[in-house]
């Protein structure tokens, strides 16, 4: 398993995109509305140079995870932020460090943009978030409420 940077494109591209994006949307599902991801606005981040993504690929070259990583300011400390928007690997390659592997790599593309914080969000009582209590200081508890 190798970890490859790559352009949104290539994620949104892969013939493995369909079945990872409804693994990903069924599982880590949390505003109870039907994800549309706007491939559009990615690039325009990506082109602007505020958004970075990786995909986790197999010996074989079938994309089996990914991150994409957006930087914004943080408007209360006057520092870029990097905030992982999304982060998925496969329940099949979900053993060994592979998830951890994609962990570092968001973190290396947060450093390399001089960020000092990282921001991650998992489903509350997910396994990820089980890990990221084992990983990172907990900071903020999010809430939502749907409204439509």
């Amino acid at each position: 398993m190798k970890i490859k940077r790559i352009a949104i494109g290539k994620i949104f591209d892969s013939k493995e995109f369909k079945e990872l994006a409804n693994e990903y949307w069924t599982e880590a599902q949390t505003l109870n509305i039907q994800a549309k991801p706007s491939r559009e606005m990615y690039e325009i981040l990506e082109r602007g140079g505020r958004l970075k993504s990786a995909g986790l690929y197999t010996d074989s070259d079938k994309l089996a995870g990914f991150i994409v990583i957006v930087i914004t300011p943080h408007l209360h400390y006057s520092i870029e932020i990097a905030h992982v928007d999304s982060l998925w690997l496969s329940k099949d390659y979900r053993k060994g460090q592979h998830g951890l592997k994609l962990l570092k790599e968001a973190e290396a593309i947060a450093r390399e943009f001089g960020c000092p914080v990282i921001n991650f969000s998992c489903p509350a009582g997910s396994r990820q978030e089980k890990l990221f209590e084992k990983l990172y200081r907990r900071a903020d508890v999010s809430f939502v409420k749907n409204l439509i």
